[in-house]
């Protein structure tokens, strides 16, 4: 009796799993169904496919198109220039580089959805590859290889690229592999936020010497430029002041405390003289001709002064 209770419950059971293997395969059936539907209606060229789940993420490098398919969810479609493309093992977050405009995407895959994050590669604060590893019968694997990224505005401040599926013994020929592709990646990265950083105080440069021209038609050398007017004025705020402390502090160099103290004495020259003379800024005129992304700065200072402000 007990024999045939035995054999009946493997039966139930093999019944069972056959019927959840059958669920399995109609449901990936019917998401292959629905993705490749979903495909073909966005008519997107040579794509390339991440699929995590219920999620697929679609990336036409081409005509610059990523799209978001979800099942029983509208598609999302984002505009975005791909130069490099980033995804973890699982295709559970998928970074996406514009080198252009030094923009990147963060996408997360989750079960009924996903994540879209656009950021300015200045974004990031800090970036770094960690592992992690287990010992197993006196013998060390590595469990986890990924990339951890900080980014200013999230509320947990990090997301994770996973560089490792499956368990690989330390020091052994994938290991190094493995790393080695994780250590690029981030290399890649931070060369990224380099020429962001640097074109990003170029242009603000240029930003300053647009806008000195454009305010008060400022032309030549300001050192040379004569400013003079009668009567008094006072300066109420410290706006420039705050604005010319912080170019030094991102210019300034080894010469940032000599051009605090110029500053210094420019503004007290400002404050104390109830007439502004003629050649007032010439004994700074090494330093303005040295540095010389200050001159605009300085002219707004000064102007700022005659005009009461």
């Amino acid at each position: 009796m007990n024999d045939i209770l035995v054999v009946i419950s493997i039966i139930v059971l093999v019944i069972l799993a056959s019927l959840l293997v059958i669920d399995k395969y109609k449901q990936y059936k019917k998401l292959k169904s629905y993705f490749k539907r979903e495909l073909q209606k966005l008519e997107l060229i040579s794509p390339e496919l991440y699929r995590h789940k219920n999620s697929m993420i679609a990336i036409d490098i081409e005509n610059a198109m990523i799209a978001l398919i979800c099942f029983n969810r509208s598609t999302e479609l984002h505009t975005f220039k791909t130069d490099y493309i980033l995804p973890s093992s699982t295709n559970k977050v998928i970074l996406i580089f514009n080198e252009t405009d030094y923009e990147f995407m963060i996408i997360i895959s989750q079960e009924n959805g996903g994540i879209v994050r656009r950021y300015h590669f200045l974004a990031i604060r800090d970036i770094e590859i960690i592992e992690e590893n287990e010992l197993i019968e006196q013998k060390e694997f590595i469990t986890h290889i990924y990339m951890k990224i900080y980014v200013d505005d999230m509320e947990n401040p990090y997301f994770l690229i996973d560089f490792l599926r499956f368990r690989v013994r330390a020091n052994s020929k994938n290991h190094f592999n493995i790393r080695d592709i994780a250590e690029e990646s981030m290399e890649k990265i931070k060369i990224l936020i380099l020429r962001a950083t640097k074109n990003n105080s170029a242009k603000n440069r240029r930003d300053e010497v647009m806008m000195s021209n454009v305010s008060f038609n400022i032309s030549g050398n300001v050192y040379g430029a004569m400013m003079a007017t009668q009567g008094t004025a006072t300066m109420n705020n410290n706006i420039y002041i705050n604005e010319i402390e912080k170019m030094i502090e991102d210019n300034g160099g080894n010469d940032k405390e000599e051009l605090r103290i110029m500053v210094n004495e420019i503004r007290e020259l400002l404050e104390d003289k109830e007439e502004i003379k003629k050649g007032i800024l010439l004994k700074y005129s090494e330093q303005l001709e040295k540095h010389s992304w200050i001159t605009g700065a300085i002219a707004q200072l000064t102007l700022g002064w005659l005009i009461g402000k």
